[in-house]
């Protein structure tokens, strides 16, 4: 079994002359995390929580240079804290170093995945689209496996983020798989979310995170096979390779103002009484707080009845999406 670390959830080089500030937010489940750092200069390290109109001390600690601090406060689910490292010295020269925070939360095993053939691997893996973004250039990865879960991709439930495979050379089955309920498996309705389904020497397309998907951290697995267009997420192969990624579901943020009900799109426009539609909206407001519910009515305008849209549809109908 694959047992990971903490989930990582902030890791950064550090460079400044005096103060560097960095936030984190917490997932649905975290009680506490771990905080490691290390300068080359006397320094501390600091948690805060609140906002700038008043920040509250959770922990601290101090140490020389060179020298490692592990903090590990209590701390409450989705919220947001920062992290301060400073040089306490009165020196003028600027300090370097690292941080990184971890969730404390019980780690999960997943599957092994193993290859018993270095010909062929992942060369790139790249996001875009989200708040934090992977690109990720790498060469074989003993036995076929890669643990790449400090590098993050972040964005908030019900938006997604684009995604790049290319593969060093060759043609292969490409597939990437979420786990979603953080079950330790890939096996779960839903969480295979791209598949190449042929032999290709590249990949690309779109993963939505979903709705429902609470804030925290998810581990996204990248799976090719030379002899397969449908790679499995574990087990032990050849001429195949898998490399892991973290996601981070970012927490919604309060809906305040109108919110925007977007454009929303019927496919096919037209059709019988019995036909299937596809109804779907883009450019809505996402946030905490809202609905949403499908509305229909038989003559276009806002004066008109709109009732809520079940299922069959026997006459011309107006589609809206209502926050």
């Amino acid at each position: 079994m694959e047992t990971g670390a903490a989930n990582p959830i902030l890791c950064n080089s550090v460079t400044a002359n005096k103060d560097g500030w960095y936030t984190f937010t917490t997932g649905a489940s975290t009680t506490s995390i771990t905080l490691e750092a290390t300068t080359n200069r006397p320094w501390s390290a600091s948690i805060y929580s609140g906002n700038c109109s008043g920040f509250t001390l959770v922990d601290c600690d101090n140490a020389s240079g060179n020298t490692a601090i592990t903090l590990t406060p209590t701390v409450s689910p989705n919220t947001t804290y920062y992290v301060r490292i400073n040089r306490t010295n009165t020196g003028t020269n600027s300090w370097s170093g690292n941080v990184c925070v971890y969730d404390s939360t019980p780690s999960v095993s997943y599957c092994t995945f193993t290859s018993s053939s270095s010909s062929y691997w992942i060369s790139n893996f790249t996001t875009t689209g989200g708040s934090t973004n992977i690109n990720n250039s790498t060469t074989y990865s003993t036995n076929g496996y890669g643990d790449y879960t400090s590098q993050i991709v972040t964005q908030t439930a019900g938006l997604s983020f684009n995604f790049s495979v290319t593969m060093d050379s060759g043609t292969h089955g490409i597939n990437i798989f979420v786990d979603w309920n953080n079950d330790g498996d890939f096996a779960d309705t839903g969480e295979k979310v791209y598949a190449s389904g042929s032999y290709v020497s590249s990949a690309s397309g779109t993963i939505t995170i979903p709705g429902t998907a609470t804030s925290g951290n998810y581990r996204m697995r990248v799976v090719t096979n030379y002899f397969s267009t449908d790679p499995s997420a574990c087990g032990s192969t050849t001429y195949t390779e898998a490399e892991d990624y973290t996601i981070q579901v970012a927490p919604l943020t309060p809906c305040s103002g109108t919110p925007t009900g977007g454009s929303v799109t019927v496919s096919p426009a037209t059709g019988n009484p019995g036909s299937t539609y596809n109804v779907s909206a883009t450019g809505y407001t996402i946030g905490a707080g809202l609905t949403y519910q499908w509305q229909s009515n038989t003559n276009s305008g806002d004066g008109q009845m709109w009732v809520v849209l079940l299922q069959h549809i026997q006459t011309l109908q107006h589609k809206q999406l209502r926050l």
